[in-house]
């Protein structure tokens, strides 16, 4: 019986953090990125794509070491952001790791590569859920 859940909507799934106009979920496990990327995908939202450093330092106060949404084919390739679009240097750039690799994360208010099958935290986001307003009764 899920009547409860569609007379309260709440803008974010439950034990996700909303900040701004998304919803995050920073996770306790660990997981590859391809791995975290599915488990994104499986609630409907996406793995972390950072839009500027106001957004990059919000996150750097909760987590450290986590997948966001940006990867690359091979080492001399362009990032790009799951959702398909280039990664833009403008704000900030993707650091060689430790280890370089071709996914990227989130450490110590930076970005950082590192190889795609290490096990890190993770971040996944999706937009607040706004209730749409009710337009038919304006039609007169």
């Amino acid at each position: 019986e899920k009547r409860g859940k569609d007379l309260i909507s709440l803008p974010c799934p439950e034990s996700w953090i909303q900040h701004g106009e998304k919803c995050y979920h920073f996770s306790k496990d660990m997981k590859t990125w391809h791995k975290s990327k599915e488990y994104c995908s499986s609630w409907g939202s996406l793995l972390l794509k950072i839009e500027n450093k106001k957004e990059l330092d919000f996150i750097s106060l909760l987590t450290t070491f986590s997948w966001i949404g940006l990867s690359r084919d091979k080492t001399d390739r362009p990032w790009m952001w799951v959702n398909g679009t280039a990664f833009s240097t403008d704000q900030f750039a993707v650091k060689k790791g430790y280890i370089d690799g071709n996914c990227a994360r989130v450490t110590s208010g930076e970005l950082s590569s590192g190889p795609c099958k290490d096990e890190n935290r993770y971040i996944c986001e999706q937009l607040v859920f706004l209730p749409k307003p009710d337009i038919s009764a304006s039609d007169g």
